[in-house]
């Protein structure tokens, strides 16, 4: 695929919220949004909402044909 059209997803995990970014191969922001981590449901529904945030980012960028390549995860400690 086109260099122009690849892109990357960004996480960064709070202790609260999720904010995720789709970014251009030139560090263009395309898309960004947050997701509560529902923390006080437990691990297993955080990491439930942080891997369906993610899959929802990454078909979203697909479907207006960018080529997502890579992943990008910030979490504290």
């Amino acid at each position: 695929m086109n260099g122009e059209k690849r892109c990357a997803l960004g996480i960064d995990l709070g202790a609260t919220f999720i904010k995720l970014a789709i970014v251009s191969s030139d560090g263009k922001v395309l898309k960004q949004g947050s997701a509560p981590t529902l923390a006080e449901r437990g691990r297993d529904v955080s990491v439930g909402q942080i891997v369906n945030s993610a899959k929802d980012f990454l078909k979203s960028a697909r479907e207006s044909g960018l080529d997502p390549i890579g992943v990008g995860i910030g979490s504290p400690g």
